[in-house]
């Protein structure tokens, strides 16, 4: 499913159309806004949403992203007289604080980075702003790698991590816990929920673990419309929750999928999903999904830039119903066939598309908004993507990915 989570910024009200290279399932039902019932519990609604404990620059590129899922704005304030909330390792320390009168946008994130090795600080964040760290720390949360890394001895232990509504260590307990994450091989229940996510031979590779928005536990041979209709799962289990990912679809004991992680701080844009507020329709109405120009098969070879079999590019209009000014588009890929797609499965890798010229437009909607003339027949320029880096990419991405239009 291509861009179930959308990314915005800023521009001027108007029509947008988008020429996407990769093959898509969507739900034929709009999507609405979600709606949480908060019952007075709003701090719930912050959950660990992405991370990763070691990275390609070692055991300390690290980063640890908290997502506000509720509709509404939420200020932290302390349960106690404490500085603020604590994200805390199963070693009883915390690593970074969000500090008392933090906002956090609704579906808003903050975002907490290993400072001596965090390695994606410049991975796209808000308008002309990149993905650094909204709090910082300095020590490492281990997760298997080897002390010194020389080889023969015994691996560190992996630790889970939980984010508390206090910073006083002597409150870290189940009461005040808003959200854990660990492996099957923490011990501590405080620090997981469930059994765990699946414990990682540990590797320098890019990946992350992040909370499943699809609802298929990052199947690639799940069709249909994803269930969690792009809201981040939270079933108190991290083993279902969670999904691993990585740029080179590595086999590290989590399940092989090629994607990418997509750290996101308070700067980030927050996410809308398609209905009244972002309307979505086929560049032309007047011709079935699957025929060009609203889908377009092209057998070219392009090897040099993962189409061995060529490309399939899906043309839609997008319209702002805002009433603010938008900038930019941003797609977010949370379901997709790709890498390692078994026998009779389409390996799908979305890829930068540039913009194209598409006359024969029989629709009156897209000739008002865009075309010229402004009436039907029209012909109108359709926005390209553009994949998004760092992390770099080598195998064009999937899963995770943010392609971004304007």
């Amino acid at each position: 499913m291509f861009a179930n989570l959308w990314r915005m910024k800023r521009r001027a009200r108007g029509a947008w159309a988008r020429n996407a290279w990769t093959q898509a399932r969507k739900p034929k039902r709009e999507r609405l806004l979600r709606l949480e019932a908060l019952e007075g519990r709003q701090l719930l609604a912050l959950i660990i949403s992405e991370f990763r404990l070691n990275g390609p620059a070692g055991a300390n590129d690290e980063f640890i992203e908290i997502y506000n899922s509720a509709d509404t704005p939420i200020t932290v304030a302390a349960a106690d007289a404490s500085a603020g909330f604590a994200l805390a390792a199963s070693d009883g320390v915390a690593r970074f604080i969000i500090p008392n009168g933090t906002i956090i946008p609704a579906r808003g994130h903050f975002l907490g980075v290993n400072s001596v090795g965090y390695s994606l600080a410049s991975y796209p964040g808000g308008n002309g702003t990149t993905a650094t760290g909204d709090a910082t720390y300095t020590t490492n949360i281990p997760s298997g790698e080897d002390p010194d890394g020389g080889g023969g001895n015994p691996p560190l232990p992996r630790l889970g991590i939980a984010l508390f509504n206090t910073s006083n260590p002597a409150n870290f307990v189940l009461a005040n816990r808003l959200d854990a994450v660990g492996s099957t091989a923490e011990a501590n229940t405080l620090y997981k929920e469930g059994t765990g996510h699946p414990a990682l031979t540990f590797f320098a590779i890019d990946h992350s673990f992040y909370r499943d928005p699809c609802g298929k536990q990052g199947s690639i041979t799940t069709f249909g419309p994803c269930p969690a209709d792009g809201v981040p799962n939270d079933t108190d289990n991290n083993a279902v929750d969670f999904v691993f990912v990585d740029t080179n679809g590595t086999s590290a004991g989590a399940g092989q999928r090629l994607g990418a992680p997509g750290p996101e701080n308070l700067s980030s844009p927050i996410a809308l999903d398609v209905g009244p507020i972002i309307s979505r329709s086929l560049l032309d109405s007047t011709v079935v999904v699957g025929n060009p120009p609203n889908k377009v098969r092209d057998f070219t070879m392009d090897a040099a830039n993962n189409s061995t079999f060529g490309t399939i590019a899906l043309r839609r209009r997008f319209v702002n119903n805002t009433g603010a000014a938008l900038t930019r588009l941003r797609f977010r890929i949370i379901d997709l066939t790709t890498f390692p797609a078994p026998s009779g499965i389409a390996d799908l890798r979305p890829r930068t598309s540039g913009a194209v010229v598409v006359a024969g437009i029989n629709d009156p909607a897209t000739c008002a908004a865009t075309g010229t003339p402004a009436t039907a027949p029209c012909t109108a320029t359709v926005q390209g993507t553009t994949l998004e880096q760092p992390p770099n990419q080598p195998n064009g991405e999937t899963v995770r990915l943010l392609a971004g239009v304007g």
